[in-house]
């Protein structure tokens, strides 16, 4: 794997955490301000029916049992949990209250309990508070609204950000492609001049560099610094080389005529009939005078 592609790579991971992460943080953020919202205006909603000091709700009988149309359900119940009056548009639906939040609201432990029930029809946000007016009968009074506007719009943000972050990760891959094939062409280059020196044997040439001082500068200034000291250490090799052929050439001059004056003195010696007493020791003594002069 090429260092543009592993960079590439890089690159696009980091760019997919950063999405996915902010992706996550917008998603829930949004789902919450949303939901928070719903729960304030519930809130408002159950003050302004307490605030009328009395009510009355019919209690509807319905075979459908769903939620009717998006919109304010009102319903009450007493401290035991059972349903003494709902609004029309609930139809055969009962808002959900559940044994934790009916023990809580019963015993004083908290003003009010939210919570967010599945139906047929989507999820409702149920507020519940309790009530007592003088004179007359005490509950809980719970109100509540349809979610299923809010969790459309929360799906068609998750897609939003869900193709979003896919695109934004594809035109980040190819920008950072083409970034860091612009970011490594020098170094191509370097690479390229550096392979034409060692099959040229041209070490007195230098890679050229007119970029800022940065790291491939300081790389660039490196290698023209070793193909110096490459230079330098070349010319001394064929300095010595030249010295070892003088070498060779003046001590094959210098044997060669001793060794053919012994070679010479050897064939005297080997003659048939030999030579006379006289000679041979003159013949010997050459022989060693010049094997003296080659050690």
């Amino acid at each position: 794997m090429s260092i543009r592609l592993r960079l590439t790579l890089l690159y696009s991971l980091i760019l997919v955490l950063a999405l996915i992460a902010f992706s996550a943080t917008t998603y829930v953020i949004v789902g919450r301000v949303l939901l928070d919202l719903q729960k304030s205006a519930l809130a408002e909603e159950a003050t302004q029916i307490l605030a009328q000091g009395s009510f009355t709700l019919t209690v509807v009988d319905t075979p459908r049992g769903r939620i009717a149309v998006p919109q304010t359900f009102v319903q009450l119940r007493t401290f035991d949990g059972d349903v003494v009056g709902k609004s029309p548009n609930l139809g055969g639906f009962t808002l959900p209250l559940s044994e934790e939040g009916l023990q809580r609201l019963r015993s004083g432990e908290t003003r009010s309990w939210t919570e967010a029930v599945s139906t047929g029809d989507g999820r409702v946000l149920v507020y519940s508070r309790p009530f007592r007016f003088p004179g007359q009968s005490a509950g809980i009074l719970q109100v509540a609204r349809s979610l299923t506007d809010q969790d459309r719009a929360l799906g068609a943000l998750k897609w939003t950000l869900v193709v979003g972050a896919g695109l934004a990760t594809v035109v980040a891959f190819g920008i950072g492609w083409g970034v860091a094939g612009l970011s490594l062409r020098p170094i191509n280059r370097i690479t390229q001049t550096a392979q034409e020196i060692g099959a040229e044997r041209d070490f007195g040439r230098r890679v050229e560099h007119t970029g800022p001082n940065d790291e491939i500068g300081s790389l660039v200034t490196t290698l023209n610094m070793m193909l110096t000291e490459l230079q330098a250490a070349y010319k001394q090799v064929e300095q010595a080389l030249q010295a070892q052929r003088r070498f060779v050439a003046d001590a094959s001059h210098e044997l060669r005529t001793p060794l053919t004056t012994i070679r010479g003195n050897v064939a005297l010696l080997r003659r048939d009939p030999p030579i006379s007493e006289e000679d041979r020791i003159a013949v010997l003594t050459d022989v060693a005078e010049e094997i003296e002069r080659m050690i």
